[in-house]
């Protein structure tokens, strides 16, 4: 499932930690780059032709405290995507 390989492929950008819990994931993968602000993260995607969006901290306060974090990037791959659009996004965030 494309889920799956987009949580494998992220595991290669430098300071990204995958955010995702549980025995079952759904289709929204969600991650945390140290360092970074949300909004220029998915700014810079945008830029590159990939839409994302993130939550903030309000949205999942209890949840956020314990993983120690205050947003998180969502990316949704869709039945419509390709693995080339997904490796697309991850040498995107290596940029970063």
């Amino acid at each position: 499932m494309l889920h799956e390989y987009t949580r494998s492929k992220l595991l290669e950008v430098p300071n990204l930690r995958m955010m995702d819990r549980g025995s079952q994931l759904c289709s929204i993968v969600t991650c945390h780059i140290d360092g970074q602000k949300p909004e220029h993260i998915q700014k810079f995607l945008f830029q590159n032709g990939i839409n994302t969006s993130y939550t903030n901290i309000g949205s999942a306060i209890i949840d956020f405290e314990r993983k120690q974090i205050d947003w998180v990037l969502r990316i949704s791959p869709h039945y419509y995507n390709t693995v080339a659009e997904i490796d697309q996004c991850v040498e995107v965030l290596k940029q970063l």
